[in-house]
């Protein structure tokens, strides 16, 4: 059996009008559409407010898995 990890890439696409952005949930960077290529997702927590969720590289997304699920034990 092969197990997805807890977080995947998400790619900005390149034909979106809207830019939007937002701040990585753990390390606090400015992340762009306009300027950046993707983000990174946590799947345990999709449903939960996106702010808490989002990070800018695959590091900062295995750092805030590990302090969401170090918070959830506690």
């Amino acid at each position: 059996m092969i197990r997805e990890k807890p977080y995947y890439e998400v790619m900005f696409k390149n034909n979106d009008s809207t830019a939007w952005g937002f701040t990585c949930g753990y390390c606090g960077k400015a992340i762009d559409s306009r300027t950046d290529i993707s983000y990174w997702k946590l799947r345990k927590f999709e449903f939960v407010n996106d702010a808490f969720n989002l990070a800018c590289s695959e590091k900062c997304a295995k750092s805030l898995l590990k302090e969401q699920l170090w918070d959830d034990l506690h």
